[in-house]
């Protein structure tokens, strides 16, 4: 793959890879497939800036994202690993930091719960001493995540409303975004629908303001089949033929199945 159009006048350094990270960050939530791309074309660039383990570390970080974005989560958390082990190496403790609240998620994943609150605990030390709030915010909505999974959803709500409080107060979009989405799942789980509507529907907006369209997608869906959990079928059939489509446009064929199989639901 060749370097986007706007990034082909960069100096081969840090700087580029810094720059492709921050596009595969983007197209994740928009072009699962040609995040992948930029992030091994980051990685094979890495590859030629000599004595730069960071460079090194950015671009195994972008690929872990790439990979963990399409599930594959038992290779994302070797890549992680690879890329925590760099920046420890050069005394980057915040940076370190971060990496090991994104294998939290991946661990999460995998069924490794235990392992994955063990890793948060290192993190938040981390954190703490290097003073970085948004990093706290951002490892407690992944902490809140696992206890969603464990069904601890009193627990999980708790870590979420937290790291919305911090997103909020540093104009944070994208974090309020990714944490109002992962909320409104709770509050489903408890029937609790019209907070699960109210967040669904501003993580879609968010993610629309910012060009996030395969997450935007997928807020849509979701409130697609709350509709269908209180029994408004035919605006949820609205909701899911509108977005069922827009999942194959955008190559998430899961997402696509995953509509026609609530609308054959809805209509048995």
């Amino acid at each position: 793959m060749q370097l986007p159009a706007d990034l082909s006048s960069e100096p081969l350094d840090r700087r580029l890879i810094e720059s492709l990270k921050k596009k595969v960050d983007f197209c994740i939530r928009s072009d699962a497939a040609k995040a992948l791309e930029l992030a091994d074309l980051a990685v094979t660039l890495s590859c030629g800036i000599k004595d730069d383990p960071v460079a090194s570390a950015i671009a195994l970080r972008s690929k872990a994202t790439a990979v963990y974005s399409l599930g594959r989560y038992a290779e994302s958390v070797e890549l992680w690993q690879e890329a925590f082990n760099l920046y420890s190496s050069c005394g980057r403790r915040s940076d370190a930091a971060a990496v090991q609240r994104s294998i939290v998620d991946a661990l999460m994943y995998l069924g490794r719960y235990e392992e994955s609150l063990e890793l948060a605990a290192e993190a938040r030390a981390a954190f703490i001493a290097c003073g970085d709030t948004v990093g706290l915010a951002r490892l407690d909505t992944n902490v809140g995540n696992v206890y969603h999974r464990l069904d601890r959803n009193a627990d999980a709500l708790e870590y979420y409303e937290r790291a919305l409080a911090v997103f909020r107060s540093s104009g944070d979009s994208f974090g309020v975004a990714l944490t109002s989405f992962n909320a409104a799942n709770v509050y489903a789980n408890l029937h609790r629908f019209a907070a699960a509507r109210a967040h669904y529907q501003l993580a879609e907006e968010l993610y629309r303001e910012k060009g996030m369209t395969l997450a935007a997608a997928q807020a849509q869906y979701s409130l697609g089949y709350l509709y269908f959990l209180t029994g408004n079928y035919h605006r949820a059939i609205r909701t899911l033929h509108h977005v069922e489509p827009e999942f194959n446009r955008l190559g998430d064929v899961r997402g696509a199945a995953l509509c026609l199989l609530d609308l054959a639901e809805i209509y048995l």
